[in-house]
């Protein structure tokens, strides 16, 4: 019967489930809390406002208990794109008969994007700033994470989709990343913890070109207004 059909599926799937599993694929880390303005599906009245700052870092540092607390920042700016990565970006989607040439025709944000950034090498790009410890959340598939050197501000990493088909990765190690007028050598390619990457890419970055730059970084090169 149905009945007994819903319930032998509850029971596979409730005695299947690996709680630290999960944790690994999407949290990596026992809690995460995020401001209604650094998720977009957080945006309805169900949830408290408030902005997570600094401070506010310091005190759940200070709860018993805990032993490590990251914080994660981020905005959108219109990039240049390094002329090597954007070789790889266009071969990448002109590619006759493919999916992802369908996929992005298909998107009108994300199309309009593309055409834009082929005519001028320049588009917008989602910027996170990271304390080392949140920014090693994800499993990388390119290159390695090197904690000390991510915080010496020389370095950024790029996020992406590991496994995600022939000619998807757009990046070589020590490829150079222009943010805000400064260069910085890519490290890694990671595919992030899905709190940590959060819900937030505007129309205006629908192709999700994402990097990740140390905290005081990105403080030093955006306003806090604006991030």
């Amino acid at each position: 019967s149905m009945g007994l059909a819903l319930m032998n599926s509850f029971y596979v799937y409730h005695h299947s489930f690996d709680k630290d599993a999960y944790v690994d694929a999407f949290i990596k880390s026992d809690v995460a809390v995020v401001s209604k303005t650094g998720d977009s599906s957080l945006a309805d009245d169900s949830y408290a406002s408030g902005t997570i700052t600094p401070e506010s870092l310091q005190k759940m540092s200070e709860i018993s208990g805990v032993e490590h607390v990251g914080g994660v920042w981020y905005t959108e700016s219109e990039e240049t794109i390094n002329p090597d990565v954007l070789s790889r970006i266009t071969a990448y989607y002109d590619e006759k008969d493919s999916g992802q040439q369908g996929w992005i025709e298909g998107d009108e944000d994300a199309y309009r994007q593309y055409l834009d950034l082929k005519k001028t090498g320049k588009t917008t790009v989602s910027v996170y700033g990271m304390d080392a410890y949140v920014a090693a959340m994800g499993d990388v598939y390119l290159g390695a994470f090197d904690a000390e050197l991510f915080d010496s501000g020389n370095y950024v990493i790029g996020y992406g989709i590991a496994n995600n088909g022939e000619g998807s990765v757009h990046y070589d190690v020590g490829d150079m990343i222009n943010i805000q007028g400064s260069q910085y050598e890519l490290m890694a390619l990671i595919d992030p913890a899905s709190t940590v990457r959060g819900n937030l890419h505007s129309d205006n970055n629908k192709m999700e070109i994402d990097y990740v730059i140390s905290s005081e970084n990105f403080k030093t090169s955006f306003s806090q207004d604006n991030a």
